[in-house]
């Protein structure tokens, strides 16, 4: 007599538009491209003047959380 032993593995959850069969260099460059991405823009919106953010209503506090928003939506 066998006995069959199922085995559920989890399922990654994937990014918005990310498909399964993406490979691990795929995701390397996209995660890259992401990161780099908020790098400059966070780079950008330090080297506005205090006038300046306060015009578009936003304060040095905000910045990381502004860049990250801005790149990956979230």
């Amino acid at each position: 007599m066998t006995t069959a032993i199922a085995v559920r593995t989890a399922r990654p959850v994937l990014a918005a538009g990310e498909r399964r069969n993406d490979g691990i260099a795929s995701r390397l460059a996209r995660v890259w491209r992401e990161f780099r991405s908020y790098r400059l823009t966070l780079a950008d919106l330090q080297q506005l003047t205090d006038r300046q953010l306060t015009d578009v209503g936003l304060t040095r506090g905000v910045l990381k959380e502004t860049a990250h928003r801005a790149v990956y939506g979230r």
